[in-house]
C-alpha cells in the first residue's frame, strides 16, 4: 500500500497530465490569447503568457547545457527544473546563482535541499528577475520617469521515491509576486515531475511547470487574468555521477504555442575541471539567427565547493551570462551505487527483503563493480529463497582440536568457542530451514580429560543438531563423551554404544523432501600405530575391523530417492573424501574434519560437494543448497565466516571457560599478580659437575610445589633470560649458538616445540611479553646500536619500533595497562629517559642529561617510574679509598650479570611531577616494585650486594636480607607469593673458595626474614 505522501504525489501528477488542456484554457483569459496553444505546435495563433522569467534557466550549469535539466542536475538547483530529482539528493546542498540577460536584467536564484531518512526530501528556492535602471524614460505624458520592475517566486519542494531505484516523484509550489512600476500582482504556480531510472544509468524525466489559474494586475480596475507560461517537458539524460561525462536531450511544449528542443553534455576534463556545451532551438526561433541558442560553460569543483560559469547566445539580442556557487555539507557527491547500497542495507536491517533486493540490484546496475552490492543482492536472494522454503542451509564446524579461546593469527585474534556460540545462535535465528553440524575432532588428547570436559561443556551450550566423532574424540573414548551432545555415527561397531544416541539426523523440507545427515570416520585416518584388531574394549580396533564409510553410507541411505539430500559428516583427509564420493555417488555433501586445509569454496567430486573449515575452530562454514520445485539441488551458496573481532564473544560461555582460557584481546602483561602465583619458575642450569646430566646454560622449569624439574631440550644452544608466559604455556628465552649470535626463541611445553623468532645475526637483550603473552617486546643489538622490536611468535614478524629515533636503547618497560612505554636511550654521551605510547606518538623526555643505568621500571599502577642514575665516583671510606675485599668473598665477574652496572635509585612521581632521590652511595644493581606498589626492593653494595627496601611515601630505607654465614652477592629481587605468603625471589652468588663459585635462587619469607634455597647451581637468570 502506498504511503499518504506517495498517494498525494501520484494524484497530483495524474491531475496535472490529465487536465493540462483544461487548465490552460482556464488560464487564458485574454482576447488575444489562444487557449489551445498547448496543442498548437506551429504557434500560429497562440498568445504570450506573462512572467516569462519562470521559464528561464536557473543555474550556470543549465545555461551551459542549453536548458534547465530534468534528469542530470546534481546540485541544489535540481528542484527548479524537475522537483522529482530532489528525491535522489543525499546531502544538504546550497546554491546561489547570478545571471545577466541582454545587459538589462539581473536574474538571481537561490536553492537548498534538506534530505531526511524517513520522511522524504524537502527543498526551498527563491528566484528574482529585476530590471536595471531605465535611462531617459518618460511616462505617457512625456514627463521624465524612473520606472521599476521586478518578479519574485518563493518555492517549497518535496519529493520521495515511489519505487526505490526505479521511480521518483516530486512537487513544488511557488508563491509569486510581480511589480511593474507599481502595478502589483500576486499568485501561485504548481509544478510536478517524475524521474524513471532506465538501463545503463539512463533516466527519463517528465515535468509539468507553472500550473495556475493565472494572475491579475490591478484587480480593482477590472483587468483580465493573465496566464502563466504553462509547459510540459520530457527529457532523456545520463547524469555525471562517478563517470567522466553526462548528457541530456529534451523537448518542451508551452502554452504560447512554441515547441522547444535542446541538447547538452558535460565532460570531466581533469579531476577538478568540467566543460559543458549545449544548444536550444525552437519552432519559431528564426529571428535569432543561425548562432542563436548555442551555449557553453565551465565548472570547477574542489572539495565542498563548486563554481560554474555559463554562456548562451541570443543572436542579435545579445547574450546570457551566469555564475553559480554551489556548496555541499559533505565533501563530495556520493556515487549513486553507494547511495542505493546504503538504502538497501537499511531496508535489509528493517527486514524488508524484497525492496532491499530491488535496491541492491539497482546499485549493481549503476556500478557492476560494486562487489558489496553484488554480495548483498546474493544474500537477499538467498534469504528470500529460505523464506519460501526453497533453500536449506548447513552451518558447519570441525577440527576444534581442543582450542577453547581465540588464537592470534596474522595480527588479530581468531576463533574461540565464545565467538562460535554467538555466530551459531545468529545463524540459527536467521537461516530458516537449517542444520548446525560438527564433523568431529572436538578435543586434543594431549590436553587431558579435564580440558576436554570444558570443550564438551561449551559444545553443550551451542545449538548443534548433530556432532560426529573424530579421531581425537575416539582416543578419549566414548565413555568420556558428554551425553548431552547429539553424537552420531552410522558405522556398525558403535551401534551398541549408549553414548551414540543417533545414527542419522533428518530434516523435512518442501514437497516431502528431506535432508539426511550421517556420520562416519575413515579407518585410514586413525592414529598410527593402529590398535590391534580384535582388542576388546578398543573402539579404534572395532572401527578398523568394521565396515567402510562408503558401505555405511549405502546401508543407511539406501538407494537414491527423489527429493532426498544426503550429507555425510566425516573424519578423514581430502584424498579420502574424494575416494568416498566416488564409492558413494549418491552423496550430495561431505563435511570434513581431520583436514587442516580450509576450503573457501567447496571442492566437487562428481555431484558431491566437499567442505572443510580448517583447523583450530577459527571459521564457521555456511553452505546453502538452493532447491528446485521437486526438492533437488539447483545450485549452492557458500561462505566461510572467520570468527574474528567482528563477532562478539558470548559472555556466559566466556565466564564458563575462564578457568582454562586466556583472552588474547585484553592488554595485560606478564607480571607480579599473575606470573608469581603459579608456583612455577623457569631458570638456567649452571651445569654442576656433580649433577647427573647437568649441562651449562640448559633451560629448565621447576614446579615449586613438588620440587620436580622439567628439562627443555635446546640442542646446540646456551640459553639465558627465560621469561614465562601467562599460564606457563610458553617460555621465551635467548639462545646463543656457536656463531656468537644471540637470538630469541619460544618453547611451548604442551607441544614440545621450539620456535626460532629472530634470525637477525645480532645480540638479543631484555624481553617482555605483551598482549596477554601473544607478542614480545625485545631489545636487539646490531652494528653497535640496540633497537626495540615487536616480535609476533605466530607470524615470526620482527618489527623495529624505535627506528634509530632515540639512539641506542639500553632498557625499557611498559605500564601494565599498556598505555605507556618508558625507554632509556643513549645518543652519543647523553642519556635520556623517554615516556611514550606503544605507537611511539609524542614522546616526552622525562630525564635528560644525567647518566642513566639499566632499565626503568613502572609501578604496578603506572603512577610512578623508578630508574637508576650512574653512581658518583666513590672517594673511599673515611679517606675515600675502596674498602679491601677478602679474595674468598669476591664474586667472579663471569658469574655476575654483565648489565648490572651500579647506580643510585630515583623515582619520578607523575602526580607531583617530582623526582624522589631514594638512595645515595648505595650502588644499586637491580630493583623491582612490590605487588602493591608501595615499596621498592633493591640490591645494594659495592662488592657484596645485599637487598634493601625503599618506601616512597615515607622516603625511608631499610634492610631486608640478614647477614649470611657464607658471604654472597644478592641480586635480582622479585616479589613472589609462595604458599600464601609474601616473599622475595632473588639470586645469590658466592664462593666456597678462591677457585669454586656458586649461584643459587633463594626465596625469603618477608614476615620471618628467613630464606630458603629453591634452585641450587643455577646460571645466568633474570628471574622474570
Amino acid at each position: 500500500m502506498a504511503r499518504p505522501g506517495k498517494a498525494a504525489l501520484i494524484g497530483l501528477i495524474a491531475l496535472c497530465f490529465r487536465f493540462v488542456p483544461l487548465c490552460a484554457a482556464a488560464a487564458s483569459g485574454g482576447a488575444d490569447l489562444n487557449p489551445d496553444g498547448m496543442l498548437d505546435f506551429g504557434g500560429g495563433s497562440a498568445g504570450v503568457p506573462v512572467l516569462g522569467f519562470l521559464k528561464l534557466p536557473v543555474s550556470a550549469r543549465s545555461i551551459g547545457m542549453g536548458a534547465t535539466s530534468l534528469t542530470t542536475d546534481e546540485e541544489a538547483s535540481m528542484i527548479q527544473g524537475n522537483p522529482a530529482l530532489l528525491a535522489t539528493a543525499t546531502d544538504y546542498f546550497y546554491s546561489v546563482s547570478h545571471a545577466e540577460i541582454l545587459g538589462e536584467f539581473r536574474h538571481e536564484n537561490m536553492a537548498f535541499t534538506w534530505p531526511t531518512q524517513s520522511y522524504g526530501n524537502f527543498g526551498g528556492s527563491a528566484k528574482i528577475l529585476a530590471a536595471t535602471a531605465f535611462e531617459d524614460a518618460r511616462d505617457i505624458d512625456e514627463a521624465p520617469s524612473n520606472p521599476t520592475a521586478y518578479d519574485i517566486a518563493l518555492g517549497l519542494s518535496y519529493a520521495r521515491a515511489l519505487w526505490e531505484g526505479l521511480a521518483y516523484a516530486g512537487g513544488r509550489i511557488d508563491l509569486i509576486r510581480s511589480n511593474l512600476d507599481g502595478a502589483v500582482a500576486n499568485g501561485y504556480a504548481a509544478n510536478a515531475g517524475l524521474v524513471f531510472m532506465l538501463v545503463s544509468e539512463l533516466r527519463l524525466g517528465l515535468a509539468v511547470n507553472n500550473l495556475s489559474h493565472g494572475i491579475t494586475y490591478d484587480a480593482s480596475s477590472g483587468a483580465p487574468t493573465e496566464p502563466l507560461p504553462l509547459s510540459l517537458a520530457v527529457e532523456l539524460g545520463k547524469p555525471l555521477l562517478d563517470t567522466r561525462w553526462s548528457g541530456q536531450l529534451g523537448f518542451v511544449q508551452g502554452n504560447e504555442g512554441i515547441s522547444h528542443f535542446y541538447a547538452g553534455a558535460e565532460w570531466r576534463l581533469v579531476k577538478y575541471l568540467l566543460v559543458r556545451a549545449g544548444y536550444e532551438g525552437s519552432s519559431q526561433a528564426r529571428e535569432l539567427g543561425n548562432l542563436g541558442g548555442l551555449a557553453a560553460g565551465v565548472g570547477v569543483k574542489y572539495d565542498r565547493v563548486t563554481l560554474d560559469y555559463g554562456f548562451k547566445t541570443l543572436g542579435p539580442l545579445g547574450s546570457y551570462h551566469a555564475f553559480t556557487l554551489n556548496y555541499s555539507r559533505k565533501s563530495a557527491f556520493r556515487n549513486r551505487d553507494d547511495i542505493l547500497l546504503e538504502k538497501a542495507q537499511a531496508k535489509y536491517q528493517q527486514g524488508s527483503y524484497k525492496p532491499a533486493l530491488r535496491l541492491a540490484k539497482a546499485a549493481v546496475a549503476a556500478n557492476p563493480y560494486n562487489f558489496k552490492a553484488q554480495a548483498l543482492a546474493a544474500k537477499l536472494q538467498l534469504e528470500l529463497d529460505r523464506m519460501n522454503d526453497m533453500a536449506v542451509t548447513l552451518a558447519y564446524t570441525a577440527n576444534t582440536d581442543g582450542s577453547l579461546a581465540s588464537e592470534w593469527r596474522d595480527g588479530r585474534p581468531m576463533g574461540g568457542l565464545s565467538r562460535r556460540k554467538t555466530k551459531l545462535i545468529q545463524l540459527k535465528g536467521a537461516l530458516g530451514k537449517s542444520l548446525i553440524l560438527d564433523a568431529g575432532n572436538l578435543t586434543n588428547p594431549a590436553a587431558g580429560l579435564e580440558k576436554s570436559k570444558y570443550v564438551y561443556g561449551a559444545y553443550a551450550q551451542m545449538p548443534y543438531d548433530a556432532v560426529n566423532a573424530g579421531a581425537s574424540d575416539l582416543i578419549q573414548g566414548p565413555p568420556n563423551w558428554d551425553p548431552r551432545l547429539p553424537w552420531m555415527s552410522s558405522q556398525k561397531p558403535w551401534r551398541g554404544d549408549r553414548t551414540i544416541r543417533m545414527t542419522q539426523k533428518s530434516l523435512k523440507i518442501r514437497r516431502g523432501g528431506e535432508v539426511l545427515v550421517l556420520g562416519a570416520i575413515d579407518p585410514a585416518s586413525l592414529p598410527r600405530p593402529a590398535p590391534k584388531p580384535g582388542k576388546e574394549g578398543s573402539p579404534a580396533a572395532e572401527l578398523t575391523a568394521g565396515e567402510t564409510v562408503a558401505q555405511a553410507v549405502e546401508r543407511q541411505a539406501g538407494p537414491p530417492r527423489k527429493g532426498r539430500i544426503v550429507v555425510l559428516l566425516m573424519h578423514g583427509s581430502l584424498t579420502q573424501a574424494h575416494a568416498v564420493a566416488l564409492a558413494a555417488p549418491n552423496l550430495d555433501v561431505i563435511i570434513l574434519s581431520g583436514e587442516g586445509q580450509a576450503l573457501g569454496s567447496p571442492m566437487k567430486s562428481g555431484k558431491t560437494l566437499i567442505c572443510s573449515p580448517g583447523r583450530g575452530g577459527t571459521h564457521v562454514g555456511e553452505l546453502t543448497l538452493l532447491l528446485n520445485q521437486d526438492g533437488t539441488v539447483r545450485s549452492f551458496h557458500h561462505l566461510l565466516n572467520p570468527l574474528d573481532t567482528g563477532i562478539p564473544e558470548d559472555e556466559e560461555l566466556k565466564r564458563f571457560l575462564e578457568p582454562v582460557t586466556v583472552d588474547p584481546n585484553k592488554i595485560a602483561f606478564d607480571d607480579y599478580d599473575e606470573d608469581y602465583r603459579s608456583q612455577i619458575i623457569a631458570y638456567i642450569s649452571s651445569g654442576d659437575p656433580g649433577r647427573a646430566g647437568a649441562v651449562r646454560g640448559a633451560l629448565r622449569m621447576r614446579d615449586l610445589r613438588t620440587g620436580k624439574d622439567y628439562r627443555i631440550q635446546t640442542p646446540g644452544l646456551r640459553c639465558s633470560s627465560p621469561i614465562l608466559g601467562y599460564g606457563k604455556n610458553k617460555i621465551a628465552f635467548e639462545g646463543e649458538d656457536g656463531s656468537g649470535s644471540r637470538e630469541i626463541f619460544t618453547f611451548e611445553p604442551g607441544l614440545e616445540r621450539i620456535d626460532t623468532l629472530t634470525r637477525l645475526g645480532g645480540r638479543a637483550g631484555e624481553l617482555r611479553w605483551i598482549l596477554r603473552n601473544n607478542a614480545l617486546l625485545a631489545l636487539y643489538e646490531r652494528g653497535g646500536q640496540s633497537e626495540l622490536y615487536r616480535i609476533d611468535p605466530w607470524s615470526r614478524e620482527a618489527r623495529d619500533l624505535s627506528l634509530k629515533r632515540f639512539g641506542s636503547i639500553i632498557g625499557f618497560d611498559v605500564v601494565k595497562d599498556g598505555a605507556r612505554l618508558a625507554l632509556h636511550a643513549e645518543d652519543g654521551n647523553k642519556s635520556t629517559l623517554w615516556v611514550t605510547n606503544l605507537e611511539f606518538e609524542s614522546p616526552i623526555a622525562l630525564v635528560s642529561g644525567e647518566s642513566l643505568v639499566g632499565s626503568p621500571r613502572w609501578s604496578p599502577m603506572g603512577d610512578r617510574l623508578a630508574f637508576l642514575v650512574a653512581a658518583a665516583p666513590d672517594t673511599g671510606s673515611a679517606a675515600g679509598a675502596p674498602a679491601p675485599v677478602d679474595p674468598k668473598e669476591r664474586v667472579e665477574p663471569a658469574e655476575v650479570d654483565d648489565q648490572a652496572e651500579p647506580g643510585e635509585l630515583r623515582v619520578f612521581d607523575f602526580a607531583t611531577k617530582q623526582i624522589l632521590k631514594a638512595t645515595r652511595q648505595s650502588r644499586v644493581r637491580s630493583f623491582s616494585w612490590s605487588v602493591d606498589g608501595k615499596r621498592i626492593y633493591y640490591s645494594a653494595g659495592v662488592n657484596l650486594a645485599d637487598i634493601n627496601v625503599y618506601n616512597p611515601e615515607s622516603a625511608s630505607l631499610d634492610k631486608v636480607t640478614l647477614p649470611s654465614p657464607s658471604p654472597r652477592s644478592e641480586t635480582r629481587p622479585k616479589p613472589k607469593v609462595l604458599d600464601g605468603r609474601d616473599g622475595l625471589l632473588f639470586e645469590a652468588a658466592g664462593s666456597d673458595s678462591a677457585e669454586t663459585g656458586w649461584r643459587k635462587i633463594l626465596w625469603m619469607d618477608l614476615k620471618t626474614r628467613k630464606d630458603s634455597v629453591l634452585i641450587d647451581s643455577s646460571d645466568y637468570n633474570f628471574l622474570r
